[in-house]
Formats: structure tokens, C-alpha cells, sequence
């Protein structure tokens, strides 16, 4: 009897937070189009109703929503229901046709999507048609992944509506058709031509991976300046990737994507404290539960792992990483329509979450733990555990028992232990967001950089790179082989988020394979504007595909402008051979600096400003690097403080016609043992020290 008014109740609680006004025009007798089309906008404006929520632990008031949407009473519900009535009565309402794309885009059902779409699609076919209902038919056709939806978003443009958010679209609906490079351009040509209205929507699609430091930086930029925040942001993400800002930006919106088609929350309710201990990320979007948001953090992960056989719905993460390799945990607690990022997995073998308890839920827990100690095996050790309680657990009578608490305690600090290492991986690992671009087979590749005094103010930046001949692939030939390399440099100026670039293919005929300590060399050439705030990508590839790395870190770009001395860095390079040329000077350049024992090696160098005839004195020293290993011995070798080569040089400049005086030195390094050094090189005018240093080793 009691359970049999428990539906009339609810019922009856449901008609009393409809509002007043609305039940009220509904029993006017008032069935137009307009009507209806109020009516559902003041269902909307009343919103969902207010319940005290108890203790403070649970919302209540999104629990109710949640039951009234179970049977679609919710406000949302009626409101949408109301603006089809509109639709039903008059098909070209532009208002009811805007607002049912809004509920549309807010749900993402796509049932509600298509609904909106056939609304949209009736409305826009009037000429005076509103801009709002070209704007609502794009965002509701990229929703669906509708490749028309470029098409909605031109004619948005093309009826006077906001370049920037037309463009965003545009972007949009061609990251959805993989269309990229598009996709890019129009996403950053629309943040060029930045409103107000645009900036919100531009920054709720990156929001999931801004940090705290740059959701202040947002808040404080006025509304001219966003638009350049936005080409900032995705410059600083591309470089900590090295990737390209368009590449950066094109995964962000692949995994968007993903992670509202497989991880959008069905409910309004997050997993409470009661449920499990969750790990609370910074930032939650309504649409995606905690899988989602990871998923956007980081991209999809190397394994799955799912117990069928436990309480609760789990998965478990596996991320292969070069720093480390890291497992995340989900559940999904009872009555949460969501999943949770939680620190232990057992959890979901609820409700055998205490120590006790777990001892009676042995074939849930084996199965959570053996499931995931193929990838992690600290969880194979916490098994062996969990079978040596049980087996005590069996067994225990009278004296034994003590012996029980004692093995039950030593697996429940395992497992806290693990659950407490597992926190601190899930806090590091979603502390940044990553994207790490898959080349194929890695290609492992040595690289420098070296900069010069350019023209007009700039610096000339080299790069000089050498590729193990071992780790490529080799194409026959009629007098040897070939081998191929594709190169790319990427220079982004995080500030301003210019972009530098270079880029070719080579090729390298050789009379046969080539060994070890054989590489393949190459280098290319930049003009930069000086400065300190630079990220740098340098990417080695098989012209066909199929291999390749790619290294990024800052960049510091000196400037050479000025009247004082100063000097280039020093490039260190075979005693003789070819390859880099800079003006009367011809190297073979050895990017590894990985020298053979008794090998004499060039220096080369420039100075500047300093005037014909001027006396200066050079001095160059190698000495070993300290610590332990090799460099540590090799000091100890030749005594501490002492350099094992010192030259020095009395000299006069005699720049070229460009003012530019070009050094050249070749050193005999016989005298060195195998070991790591450090080259010193000073050169002394009056008062001013100039010095260079570079790290190299001899095999």
C-alpha cells in the first residue's frame, strides 16, 4: 500500500512547480502559434523548480529534475513541447525554430537534433528568414555532422550575422569532415575578426583544457584584445606539443567531438561524496562526465579495461607515456547518470568497499584486479594479497583470528597505497593537457640550433640536423642506395602567435648502407626577429610516411643588432669536409657533437662590430664536465681546475665587406680520452669578454 502512492505524490508535486501564469494562459482557450510560443519562453524564464537540497551533501534540487525528466515533466520538456505545438500550428515560426535549436544544442539528443533540424531547415526557406535562424541551423547541422552545415554557416554571414561566430562554425563543421587545414584557417581567420558576441562561444570550446593562470588572463583581456588571447593560447599549446597551432587546434576539435558522442552525461547529477571518493577536476562541462573530460585532456587512451563482472560500470584507463606510462579509474556510482574519476577501481565492486566487506566479494575483486594487472603490476601483487586474506579468512577460528585483522590491515594498506599513488598520477597527468603527434615508427634524430646576425634587424637561426643511418630505410640503386628525408622546422612566437617556417625533401645517394656511427645530415635556415619568447618543433620523416619524431621545446632568439661586440654561437664541425656553407666559409657540420677519439674538429664563429684592424686576444678551453660517469672520471683524470687543451691567440679583425668577421679554428682533440667536455671560448677587446660554451663528446 505504501509504495502504491508514491506515484500520485510525485505526480501531484510535479503539477505544483508548474508555474502559475502557465497553467493559467494554458486554460485561456489561447491555441495559436505565438501563444504557444510565449508560453514556452516563460517555462524557460521559471526554470527548474527550487527544492532545499538536504545537508548540503546531494542537490536536491537536480534529483527532482531528474525524476520530472524521467517522465517529461521537467521545465525543458514542456518548454520544448510548447515551442512544437508552435511549429505544429505555423511551420515557418522562426522563434519556435530558434528555441528548439537551442534546446537541441543544450541536450544533443539526437532526436531533439533532428527535430530542430526539420524546423530550421522550414524557417529558413522565407527570404526575410532572421540571421538567428541561418546561425541556430549551422550549430544545430554541425551537431549532427551534417557537411551542409558550412553551407548554413556562409548564408549566417552572407544575412548580416557576426563574421567571427560564421566563421567558427565554418571551422567547425569542417574539423567534422576531417577537413583540417580549412577548419584552421577559418577558425583563426575568425578569431582575427573577434566580437563580444563570438569570444563566449570561441572560449567554451577551450575552456575544458585552460588552465587557472589563463581563465584569469581571459577575464582580465578586454573584448578588442580576445581575439589575439585565442591565437596566443592555441600558439603556447602547439609549441609544448610540437605540433602546428592548426594541427593543435584541429585535435582539440576531433576530441571534443568524441568525447560528446560516447561520454555526454545522461542526467543532472554528479557522483556526491556519498558514492565514491572522486577525484574533482578543475573544470566540468555539463555535456561530458569525467571520461569525457580526460578523454579531452589527453586523447584517447592505449587500453581499455572493463569488469563486466563487478556492482558498479568501471573502466580503467591505460596511458603509454615517454615520461611514464599511468592508469585512471571510472565508476559509476548508483544514481549518478555519469561516470567519475575515482582513485581505486574497487569501488565499483560496491558495496564491498571496506576492508571486511571486501573479504566476502572475492570473485569481484580477484576478476577487477587480475583485469588490470596485465598493465599495472602492482595490481597482480594486491591479488596475491587479497588470496592470501582470503585463505586466512577461511580458516580463521578462535586464535586465528588476530592473524586475519593482521592480513586483512597489510591488504588494506595495499591498497590504499595504490589508491594513493593512483591520485597522484590522475593530478599530475590532468594538471596539462597533451598531445603528443603520431609519425608512425619513431625515427630517432640528433638536431642544433645556431644563430647569427641576419639582415634588417633579424637573426639568421640554423639548424643542423643528423639522422642514424641505421634507423632508416634504404632504396636500391644502380650505384648504391638512397635515402630519403623529410624536414620541418617550426618557429612560433608564443606572444604574438606568429608562425616561421621551413620546410623540404631530400635525398641522399650513398655507394652502400650505412653503419653505425654513420648519419645522414642536413640542415635549414630561418630569419627570425629576435626575442625570448619562442617555442620550436623540428619534425624528421620518411618522404613516404610511415616514420617519423618530432622534438619541440622554448627558443630563445638572441639579437645581433647594435654597436658593441658581440659574437655568433659557435659551431663545431669536422676538420675538414662540406655541406654548410655561410659566406667564404664551407663546413661539415656534426649536430650529435659526438667526435671520434684522436679527431681534429673546426670552430667556427663570427664577430661583430669590431673594427678593422682591432686587436683582440682569443682563448679556448676544453675542460671535462663533472659529476659522475664518465665525465666524473675523466675530470678526476686530469686533475681538478685543469684543462686538459688551453690555447690562447693574439690577433687583429679583418671584417668583410658586411662588417662581419668570420673565425675559423681547427683544434687537434688527440689528446683527449673518451668522455664528456665542455668548450670554452673567450675572446678578449680592452674591458669587453665575449664567451660561448658548447657541451660535445669524444667516443
Amino acid at each position: 500500500m505504501r509504495s502504491s502512492h508514491r506515484v500520485p505524490l510525485a505526480l501531484s508535486l510535479l503539477l505544483a512547480s508548474v508555474p502559475a501564469a502557465s497553467r493559467a494562459q494554458g486554460r485561456s482557450g489561447d491555441d495559436s502559434a505565438d501563444a504557444h510560443f510565449q508560453r514556452g519562453q516563460e517555462i524557460l524564464e521559471h526554470g527548474e523548480a527550487k527544492i532545499p537540497s538536504p545537508w548540503g551533501i546531494l542537490s536536491a534540487v537536480t534529483v527532482w529534475e531528474d525524476l520530472k525528466g524521467a517522465i517529461g515533466k521537467d521545465y525543458v520538456s514542456r518548454a520544448r513541447g510548447e515551442f512544437q505545438k508552435a511549429i505544429a500550428l505555423d511551420s515557418a515560426h522562426a522563434g519556435a525554430a530558434v528555441e528548439l535549436g537551442k534546446l537541441a544544442s543544450g541536450s544533443r539528443e539526437p532526436d531533439d537534433l533532428r527535430d530542430a533540424a526539420g524546423a530550421l531547415s522550414t524557417a529558413s526557406r522565407p527570404a526575410a528568414a532572421p540571421k538567428d535562424v541561418w546561425l541556430w541551423r549551422a550549430r544545430v547541422a554541425v551537431l549532427l555532422g551534417d557537411p551542409s552545415a558550412a553551407e548554413y554557416a556562409r548564408c549566417y554571414e552572407e544575412h548580416g550575422g557576426d563574421v567571427a561566430m560564421a566563421r567558427l562554425l565554418g571551422a567547425q563543421a569542417a574539423f567534422a569532415a576531417s577537413r583540417d587545414s580549412l577548419g584552421a584557417a577559418l577558425y583563426l581567420d575568425g578569431a582575427a575578426h573577434m566580437s563580444e558576441a563570438a569570444a563566449a562561444a570561441y572560449f567554451q570550446d577551450l575552456a575544458p583544457i585552460a588552465r587557472a593562470g589563463e581563465r584569469k588572463e581571459w577575464d582580465a583581456e578586454p573584448p578588442a584584445g580576445r581575439g589575439e588571447w585565442v591565437q596566443r593560447f592555441w600558439a603556447r599549446r602547439a609549441a609544448e606539443s610540437g605540433a602546428s597551432p592548426g594541427e593543435r587546434i584541429a585535435e582539440h576539435y576531433h576530441r571534443l567531438r568524441v568525447a560528446v558522442e560516447r561520454y555526454r552525461r545522461t542526467g543532472k547529477r554528479e557522483a556526491g561524496i556519498t558514492d565514491v571518493s572522486a577525484i574533482r577536476l578543475s573544470y566540468h562541462e555539463d555535456a561530458l562526465d569525467d571520461r569525457g573530460l580526460v578523454y579531452v585532456l589527453l586523447g584517447a587512451p592505449d587500453t581499455v579495461v572493463r569488469t563486466v563482472g563487478a556492482d558498479l560500470p568501471n573502466e580503467s584507463w591505460f596511458y603509454r607515456r615517454p615520461a611514464g606510462n599511468f592508469m585512471l579509474h571510472f565508476v559509476a556510482p548508483r544514481r549518478a547518470a555519469e561516470f567519475a574519476l575515482v582513485a581505486d577501481p574497487l569501488r565499483a565492486a560496491s558495496p564491498c568497499v571496506s576492508t571486511t566487506e571486501a573479504l566476502g566479494c572475492s570473485d569481484r575483486i580477484l576478476e577487477m584486479l587480475e583485469d588490470r594487472a596485465a598493465l599495472e603490476p602492482r595490481f597482480g601483487l594486491l591479488a596475491e594479497r587479497y588470496r592470501t586474506a582470503l585463505s586466512a579468512a577461511r580458516h580463521a577460528d578462535g586464535p586465528q583470528e588476530r592473524s586475519l585483522a593482521s592480513i586483512a590491515a597489510d591488504f588494506a594498506a595495499a591498497r590504499d597505497a595504490l589508491a594513493a599513488d593512483a591520485t597522484r598520477a590522475a593530478v599530475g597527468a590532468l594538471s596539462h593537457d597533451s598531445f603528443v603527434p603520431s609519425l608512425g615508427v619513431p625515427l630517432p634524430f640528433y638536431y642544433d640550433t645556431y644563430a647569427f646576425r641576419g639582415t634588417n634587424g633579424r637573426t639568421d637561426l640554423l639548424v643542423a640536423v643528423a639522422v642514424p643511418g641505421t634507423a632508416m630505410q634504404a632504396r636500391p640503386a644502380p650505384d648504391g642506395v638512397v635515402y630519403g628525408l623529410a624536414l620541418d622546422v617550426l618557429v612560433t612566437d608564443t606572444a604574438s602567435a606568429r608562425a616561421f617556417r621551413a620546410d623540404s625533401v631530400r635525398f641522399f645517394r650513398a655507394p652502400k648502407r650505412l653503419g653505425d656511427a654513420e648519419n645522414l645530415r642536413a640542415t635549414m635556415e630561418l630569419q627570425l626577429p629576435p626575442g625570448s619568447g619562442y617555442a620550436h618543433r623540428v619534425t624528421v620523416k620518411s618522404p613516404a610516411g610511415g616514420s617519423g619524431t618530432a622534438y619541440a621545446g622554448p627558443l630563445d632568439v638572441p639579437a645581433f643588432t647594435g654597436d658593441t661586440a658581440m659574437m655568433s654561437d659557435v659551431v663545431m664541425a669536422e676538420g675538414a669536409g662540406k655541406g654548410w656553407r655561410r659566406g667564404d666559409v664551407e663546413l661539415a657540420l656534426v649536430p650529435p657533437r659526438q667526435f671520434p677519439a684522436a679527431a681534429v674538429v673546426s670552430l667556427f664563429y663570427e664577430l661583430y662590430n669590431v673594427p678593422a684592424g682591432a686587436a683582440f686576444r682569443t682563448r679556448i678551453r676544453v675542460v671535462p664536465v663533472g659529476g659522475a660517469g664518465v665525465g666524473g672520471a675523466v675530470k678526476k683524470l686530469f686533475g681538478r681546475g685543469r684543462a686538459p687543451i688551453s690555447l690562447s691567440f693574439d690577433e687583429q679583425a679583418r671584417p668583410g665587406a658586411d662588417g662581419v668577421t668570420q673565425v675559423l679554428r681547427r683544434v687537434d682533440m688527440r689528446s683527449l680520452r673518451p668522455g664528456v667536455y665542455r668548450l670554452e671560448v673567450e675572446t678578449a677587446m680592452g674591458r669587453r669578454l665575449l664567451r660561448r660554451t658548447r657541451e660535445f663528446a669524444v667516443r
